[in-house]
């Protein structure tokens, strides 16, 4: 039962003698939908989820040995990344909630630690930089945008600008949402001063494509 309330309203059916309990949330195609329909159960899923994938691949990923760091980057991208991008369009509009997000750079982060092979302590916005791959949650709301602009559709673009309407091709837009994170990503970098300074001054610039070391 969908409510505003703080507490969900848990209505007893009885069928055949037994009683059956509603429950605060139910999985319909892949989303979990909450009685508050804010997503919040349906991040703890995904984290949940994707942690479980991180651990087995882990196995695959060693750090002496195995895949390149872009190969790996391409394999988690491919793997865990896309379970975050499903239908992304529908909870777009919670990505930058700040539990929601801490939920995103959590999993990120540990993604980061397999794809660059750094030490457990190192913090998640150099890691970013280290494996030149945008905060996660950056990523899933890009895809969002283009997704509700190839499909004519609405959905709020904060913290990214608009997607202008002079862009009429696909390639353009996405371009545009690249140039858009990268903007977006460089001043969150430039904004850190508490962590990360000494790879700040081997990397003062951020930029998608291979990882830098």
């Amino acid at each position: 039962m969908l409510t505003r309330a703080t507490k969900p309203l848990m209505v007893p059916f009885i069928y055949n003698n037994h009683t059956i309990l509603s429950k605060d949330c139910i999985k319909y195609l892949g989303i979990m939908l909450d009685f508050r329909l804010d997503f919040n159960a349906h991040f703890r899923y995904l984290h949940c989820k994707s942690l479980k994938i991180t651990n087995a691949l882990k196995q695959t990923m060693t750090n002496k040995a195995g895949y390149s760091k872009n190969s790996r980057r391409i394999m988690l991208q491919g793997i865990i990344e896309a379970i975050w991008k499903y239908s992304s369009t529908v909870f777009s509009h919670r990505l930058f909630k700040s539990h929601n997000r801490k939920l995103i750079r959590q999993t990120h982060r540990q993604m980061l630690l397999l794809q660059t092979r750094s030490y457990r302590t190192a913090s998640y916005l150099p890691l970013t930089l280290i494996g030149n791959w945008p905060p996660m949650e950056y990523q899933v709301h890009a895809r969002s945008m283009i997704y509700a602009w190839y499909n004519n559709m609405k959905i709020d673009p904060q913290p990214l600008s608009a997607i202008p309407d002079t862009l009429t091709s696909k390639a353009d837009c996405k371009a545009y949402i690249e140039t858009e994170t990268s903007l977006l990503w460089q001043k969150e970098w430039d904004n850190l001063t508490t962590k990360g300074q000494w790879t700040k001054t081997l990397l003062p610039k951020v930029g998608f494509g291979s990882p830098k070391c």
